[in-house]
């Protein structure tokens, strides 16, 4: 884009527009995005009002939002209504989740009358649910029909949105799909109905995350939307189901990671508002750790009386810590794929136990003969190792069952993010340790 960027400027300065428009109709909605954020603002409404309505619905379509709602707000009022009017009704209704009340009402008046009821109706549903995602543009065909007569049906719809299936409809409530490819090689006189295929439909109110992991799992482009009379309300394609996916991981990231979702891309996000996702965990987090601050004051005489257990503290620490969150990651990702469920949790015990075990064995192993030259004693080395090879196997279970218990109890299991988790091994490793040594050592 650096090397398109004094072209676009300079045929800018010289307003010859018919070239500029012939260079950025090439470009990609992505690139045509990238190319106006590097520009002023004065020539990105030169660019904006230049682009003919499909391409601006596109590149206004795979913005985030709250860009959007910036760069509509550059544009004049008629142009803006008109990019409202012909937007894809999911992307439509995820602008004006970004828009005030005030303006919200201010564009439905303007708005076609149909379009700005698919607004209404698709931003009633919360938007992290299938009715929040789904678009109301899908192709459709009366279960009564011939092939022959399906295909004029679709022909005079002239629908301006791409499809690869059909939904079958009777009385508003979906029988079935038929693809394209059945359509044309079917006998022309063959009843739709006779090459119906079943297809998984989910409810408006289904979570997103759900959504997507139906997709994955049944390896569909899309999926029909349905209320709870059964009714056909809309669809939900792939490329919205990337999105989701994308969305998720982005936030069990940020949230495994000890901070809480931003409503915004990172680099768009000031740094207060990522300060403010950030110090509530922290807080918690350091409140946590005064309970470990406790257990160590709790057997200061044994410090000490031995101070070389302070040495090995950080270490015990460390590695119980990162057993935790490795089989807290691995059962994290399980259930966002759908790989395990609730129904799998003693079977998942009993393998992180066995893991637990051997690592706990090799790892305990290892360390007492670390501890042997520092102490020289074959208890102390004793203490260290059978602390080490406890505090694994304890760490593993942890990770692995608090995740599924949080989503059991309709918490997201991510949740369970790395920090507090480590904070909370940190005090069951502490008092591990310590209630050992006291009893081996006799201190």
């Amino acid at each position: 884009m650096s090397l398109l960027l004094p072209e676009v400027n300079e045929l800018l300065e010289e307003k010859d527009f018919d070239s500029l428009l012939a260079l950025i109709q090439e470009l990609s909605p992505v690139d045509i995005i990238e190319l106006i954020e590097s520009l002023s603002e004065s020539s990105q409404i030169t660019i904006l009002n230049l682009l003919p309505l499909d391409i601006a619905c596109d590149v206004f379509g795979h913005m985030e939002s709250q860009d959007a709602v910036s760069f509509l707000k550059l544009l004049s009022e008629a142009k803006a209504v008109e990019i409202l009017n012909e937007m894809a009704p999911d992307e439509r209704a995820d602008l004006f989740a970004s828009l005030t009340e005030e303006e919200a009402q201010h564009f439905l008046k303007l708005m076609e009358t149909e379009e700005a009821h698919d607004v209404v109706e698709l931003v009633a549903y919360p938007p992290d649910t299938a009715g929040g995602i789904m678009t109301t543009e899908f192709a459709w065909i009366p279960a009564k029909l011939t092939v022959t007569k399906a295909i004029d049906f679709l022909r005079k719809e002239k629908h301006d949105f791409d499809f690869y299936q059909v939904h079958v409809v009777q009385e508003k409530k979906l029988l079935g799909i038929v693809s394209i490819r059945e359509l044309i090689t079917s006998s022309p006189n063959t009843l739709v109905e006779k090459i119906i295929q079943n297809i998984p439909t989910v409810p408006t109110d289904m979570d997103q995350e759900e959504v997507a992991g139906l997709i994955a799992k049944h390896d569909i482009m899309s999926i029909p939307v349905i209320n709870q009379k059964e009714e056909l309300q809309g669809v939900i394609t792939i490329d919205d189901v990337v999105d989701v996916i994308e969305d998720e991981d982005t936030e069990d990231m940020q949230m495994f990671g000890g901070s809480a979702p931003l409503t915004r891309n990172y680099i768009d996000t000031n740094a207060f508002d990522v300060a403010k996702s950030r110090f509530p965990w922290l807080a918690i987090l350091l409140l946590t750790s005064f309970v470990s601050g406790f257990v160590i004051q709790k057997f200061s005489t044994a410090l000490q009386a031995m101070i070389n257990l302070a040495v090995f503290i950080p270490v015990l620490l460390n590695c119980s810590g990162n057993a935790g969150m490795q089989a807290a990651s691995v059962v994290i990702r399980g259930l966002a794929t759908g790989e395990i469920k609730f129904t799998h949790i003693f079977k998942i015990i009993k393998k992180e136990f066995l893991i637990g075990i051997l690592m706990g064995i090799g790892l305990g192993v290892l360390v007492a003969l670390r501890s042997l030259p520092v102490e020289k004693s074959l208890v102390f080395g004793l203490v260290v190792g059978i602390s080490m090879a406890i505090g694994i196997v304890i760490a593993t279970i942890i990770g692995t069952i608090l995740p599924i218990i949080f989503q059991k109890l309709k918490f997201d299991p991510a949740l369970m993010s790395g920090p507090l988790l480590t904070t909370f091994m940190d005090m069951i490793s502490l008092f591990i340790y310590f209630s050992i040594a006291v009893k081996m050592l006799g201190i």
